[in-house]
């Protein structure tokens, strides 16, 4: 939603200022739910520093939007620059193939950066579920194994552990 894009009408600015208040609000939010979180994760160490790495990157994206707005006059010249000197001008054959094939590379690149922003969300979002679904089929596996040699067994739990006996 937040772009870099040189605004030429106050409609422009509105709806930059907008995208950008949005964003940083959005982001503050965040912070504050994974701080809330972090405080009643305390005392488990797996919880406390997958917390950390979230909150970090929270905290870095704030840290480059406050960046962008520090040296927003001198990046929307360097953008008005590009877009006069280097994207309206027309190329000869060499310099149309050679962007043609950078081109290429970047929509590769930025394709498997998404990807790997995806796989990364999944494994945030299912690795609950997973976890369930892994204890579940432990436990049965025990317990099946346990009624086909037909011998007492005991399946008892002590914390995240399983003893079979």
């Amino acid at each position: 939603m937040v772009g870099l894009w040189y605004v030429e009408t106050p409609r422009e600015q509105l709806f930059l200022r907008i995208a950008f208040g949005y964003a940083v609000w959005a982001i503050i939010f965040a912070i504050l739910v994974e701080g809330v979180d972090l405080y009643h994760c305390i005392g488990d160490f797996y919880a406390v520093t997958s917390n950390l790495c979230t909150t970090l990157l929270l905290v870095m994206i704030l840290v480059k939007l406050g960046s962008f707005m520090f040296y927003r006059d001198m990046i929307m010249d360097l953008i008005h620059y590009a877009e006069k000197n280097f994207w309206n001008v027309t190329y000869n054959e060499v310099g149309t193939r050679i962007l043609k094939e950078y081109d290429k590379l970047g929509m590769a690149m930025v394709y498997t950066f998404t990807l790997i922003v995806y796989v990364a969300t999944f494994n945030y979002v299912f690795a609950p579920f997973f976890g369930i679904v892994t204890v579940f089929a432990y436990v049965t596996f025990w317990r099946t194994l346990s009624f086909k040699f037909s011998r007492k067994a005991m399946l008892y739990s002590k914390g995240d552990f399983f003893y079979f006996l």
